[in-house]
C-alpha cells in the first residue's frame, strides 16, 4: 500500500490539526487560524493541472466574493510551495448525497425547507452574476443545527464569460443533473442552475435520480429525451404544488422553465408556508367568513395576500363556501375603486357591495353596525336621483339626436350601478356606418383577394433558405451523418441549423447495423431526432482460471478477459468461444435479446494435459 503522506504543521499561516479527506485534485485538511482562533478547513489543490488549477483560482475568485448564510464562507487563500490552497469556513454535518443514498425519512416539510435554502442561496449568487453549473447533492452540506450550505464553486462561471462543456468535468454522478444545453455545448445561463436543482429536488423527494443509466451516454441520451416517472407516484405525501413546481424546474426547454431562482424560490416558499399552516405549527383557527375578509382587506391589520397567504386564511377558506366565490376579493377591490369615484366620502353605494356585508366590514370599522340604515338611505337616495337624470335625460333623447352627446358623460356615473345598455346601443350603431363603405368595397374583393394571396405566393420563396434547428442523440454512442455529411459523435447531442425541407439522417455505430432515415424540417416537424439501437448485452461471468482468455464471437476475435465480460451486440443468437493457451476452450450458443442483458457462467478452465491424459 503507497505510504500516507505526513500531515503538515502548517499551510500559511493556519496550523494543520488533522485531514477531513481528500479528493481527485488534493486533500483538505482542518486547521486554526492562530489569530482569529477559530476552525477553518483548508481545500489544497496538489495536482500539476492547467485545468483544475483554472478552476480552483476560479472558486477562489468567484466564491470568495459571496457572502450568504446559505453558502460556504472563503475566508482567504494562498500559495504554498507552488501548491494554491484555499481556507474556508469549517463545517460540520454531512452532505446532503449521504442523506438521500440512507433514504432518510425527512419529512416533506424538511424536504422543502432544504430546497427554499439551496434556491435562496443560488438566487443571491445569480444577483451577483454567477451560476454555479455543478449544483449536486455532493455540493450541499447539512450543518448539525440543521441549516444548509452550497459548497464547491470550482466550475461556476460569471455570466460575463463564455464556457463550453469541456470545463464542468463530467462523470457518470456528476451526468445525472447537467441541463440540456450543457450536454449540447450550448452557453448557459441562470436557469442552468433552475434544471440541476430540480433534478436534486426529485431526487430528494424521491430518493431516485430521475435519470439513471449504467453508462454515460445512456444518462445523457436520456435528459435530452425521455421524461422522469411521476414524483406523485414515487413520492404520494408530495404536495401537487411542490410536484408542479419541481417539473416546471425540469423542463427540457430552458425557456419553458422558471425565468429566475427567485420565482422558483417563491413557489418552494408557498408550499412551505401551506405545509407549515396544516401541520399546525402556526395558530389555524377558522374565523367566520366576514372577518377573514376584514383581515385580509384591512391594511394596518391584515396580511396582503400577493406577499403572503397566512395559513390560518388558506384553511378557513377552503369551507368558506359561503357568500364569497374565490373571486371575491378582488371583486370587493374593484367595487372599492368605484366607490372612490361615485360616492361621498361616507356613502357606500348597495349595489357596489357584490358580496353582501362583507364589503362592509372590509371598508369601514367592524364595530359600526348602527350605520347600516344611513347607507341604505344614502344608497336609495343616490338611486332615485339617477332615475330622475336618466328620466329627464330620455325624454330629451325625443329630440333630434345632437343631445344623445351630451347625454354619455352622465351615462358614464351610471355604468356602474348598471346602465350601460342604452349607451352602448348607440356605440354600435356608429359603427355600422363604416360597414356602408365596406359593402362599397364588396366589389373589390377579388382585387384584394389576389393581392392578399400575393405575399403568400411569394412566401414559399424564402422557405428553403429559413433555417431551424434540429437536435440529433442516439444510444449508444454513433457517428452522425446528416444528407451524407459526416458531423461527429452523436453524444453530447449534436443541434444543427437546417434548411427547411426534406433531408436524410444516418446513425454508424461498430458492430450494429447502421440506422438511416428521411426526415423533413419546417414549422410543423419535430426537432428532436433520437434513436436507440436495438442491442443487448453478453455478459460473461467467468472465474480466475479465465483471466486473459481470448472471446470469439461468430469466428471474430472480441477482446480478452476480464476487459471484454461485457459486450454489446445486436439482437440474435451467436457461438461464443472462450479460448485461453493450454486449456481447453468452451463453446456456447448465446441469444442476445433486444435492449437486455444475456448472463453467461462458463465452467471453470480444464488444463489441456488434464484433459487429454488419464488416471
Amino acid at each position: 500500500m503507497p505510504q500516507e503522506t505526513p500531515l503538515p504543521e502548517k499551510i500559511g499561516k493556519y496550523e494543520v490539526t488533522g485531514k477531513i479527506g481528500s479528493g481527485g485534485f488534493g486533500a483538505v485538511y482542518r486547521g486554526r487560524d492562530p489569530y482569529i482562533k477559530r476552525t477553518v478547513a483548508i481545500k489544497t489543490c496538489q495536482l500539476n493541472d492547467e485545468e483544475i488549477k483554472s478552476r480552483f483560482f476560479r472558486e477562489a475568485e468567484l466564491a470568495g466574493n459571496l457572502h450568504h448564510r446559505h453558502i460556504t464562507t472563503i475566508y482567504d487563500f494562498g500559495v504554498e510551495n507552488g501548491i494554491p490552497y484555499i481556507v474556508q469556513e469549517f463545517l460540520s454535518g454531512e452532505d446532503l448525497d449521504r442523506k438521500i443514498k440512507r433514504a432518510d425519512p425527512l419529512p416533506t416539510q424538511r424536504k422543502v425547507e432544504i430546497l427554499v435554502a439551496i434556491a435562496d442561496g443560488l438566487a443571491y449568487a445569480h444577483a451577483a452574476g454567477i451560476i454555479h453549473r455543478d449544483i449536486k447533492p455532493a455540493n450541499v452540506r447539512v450543518l448539525d443545527d440543521g441549516s444548509v450550505k452550497i459548497m464547491d464553486f470550482g466550475i461556476a462561471k460569471s455570466l460575463q464569460t463564455e464556457s463550453n462543456l469541456t470545463q464542468t468535468g463530467i462523470t457518470l454522478g456528476t451526468s445525472a443533473y447537467l441541463a440540456p444545453e450543457q450536454i449540447r455545448g450550448e452557453p448557459v445561463d441562470r436557469r442552468t442552475d433552475i434544471f440541476s436543482l430540480g433534478i436534486l429536488a426529485y431526487e430528494l423527494l424521491t430518493y431516485r435520480k430521475p435519470f439513471r443509466g449504467e453508462h454515460l451516454s445512456t444518462v445523457l441520451y436520456k435528459i435530452l429525451n425521455e421524461t422522469p416517472e411521476p414524483i406523485e407516484m414515487l413520492s404520494p405525501d408530495s404536495p401537487p404544488p411542490l410536484v408542479a413546481a419541481v417539473g416546471r424546474a425540469m423542463e427540457k426547454q430552458r425557456e419553458n422553465r422558471y425565468p429566475s431562482m427567485d420565482t422558483f424560490k417563491e413557489d418552494l416558499l408557498n408550499v412551505q408556508r401551506a405545509i407549515a399552516g396544516s401541520s399546525g405549527q402556526f395558530p389555524t383557527a377558522v374565523l367566520p367568513a366576514d372577518d377573514i375578509d376584514a383581515t385580509v382587506m384591512t391594511p394596518s391589520g391584515g396580511i396582503v395576500p400577493s406577499s403572503i397567504t397566512p395559513p390560518s386564511g388558506s384553511l378557513a377558506r377552503v369551507p368558506a363556501a359561503l357568500d364569497a366565490t374565490p373571486s371575491s376579493a378582488s371583486l370587493k377591490r374593484k367595487a372599492g375603486l368605484e366607490l372612490v369615484n361615485f360616492r361621498d366620502p361616507e356613502d357606500l353605494p348597495g349595489e357596489a357591495t357584490i358580496a353582501g356585508k362583507s364589503a362592509e366590514i372590509a371598508l369601514q370599522p367592524p364595530a359600526a353596525p348602527s350605520r347600516t340604515p344611513i347607507f341604505i338611505a344614502v344608497a336609495a337616495v343616490l338611486v332615485a336621483g339617477v332615475a330622475a337624470f336618466l328620466y329627464l335625460s330620455r325624454g330629451k333623447s325625443q329630440a333630434p339626436p345632437v343631445p344623445s352627446a351630451p347625454a354619455a358623460k352622465p351615462a358614464e356615473k351610471a355604468a356602474p350601478i348598471e346602465f350601460p345598455e342604452p349607451q352602448l346601443g348607440k356605440e354600435l350603431n356608429a359603427p355600422k356606418l363604416p360597414q356602408k363603405p365596406a359593402q362599397a368595397k364588396v366589389e373589390l374583393p377579388p382585387k384584394d383577394a389576389s393581392a392578399r394571396e400575393a405575399p403568400p405566393a411569394a412566401a414559399p420563396a424564402p422557405v428553403p433558405i429559413s433555417k431551424r434547428r434540429v437536435q440529433f442523440s442516439s444510444i449508444p454512442v454513433a457517428t452522425l451523418y446528416v444528407d451524407g455529411k459526416p458531423i461527429g459523435p452523436s453524444i453530447p447531442a449534436r443541434t444543427l441549423e437546417l434548411a427547411e425541407g426534406s433531408h436524410r439522417v444516418r446513425f454508424e455505430a461498430e458492430g450494429l447495423e447502421p440506422y438511416q432515415r428521411d426526415f423533413k424540417v419546417g414549422p410543423k416537424e419535430s426537432n428532436t431526432i433520437a434513436y436507440q439501437f436495438p442491442v443487448g448485452y453478453l455478459v460473461i461471468k467467468a472465474d480466475a482460471s479465465w483471466a486473459g482468455a481470448s472471446v470469439i464471437i461468430g469466428g471474430k476475435y472480441k477482446g480478452s478477459l476480464p476487459q471484454a465480460s461485457r459486450l454489446r451486440m445486436p439482437k440474435g443468437t451467436y457461438s461464443v468461444t472462450l479460448h485461453r493457451e493450454g486449456f481447453q476452450p468452451v463453446t456456447q450458443q448465446i441469444t442476445v435479446p433486444e435492449r437486455g442483458e444475456t448472463p453467461w457462467t462458463p465452467p471453470a478452465a480444464v488444463a489441456v494435459e488434464q484433459g487429454m491424459g488419464g488416471q
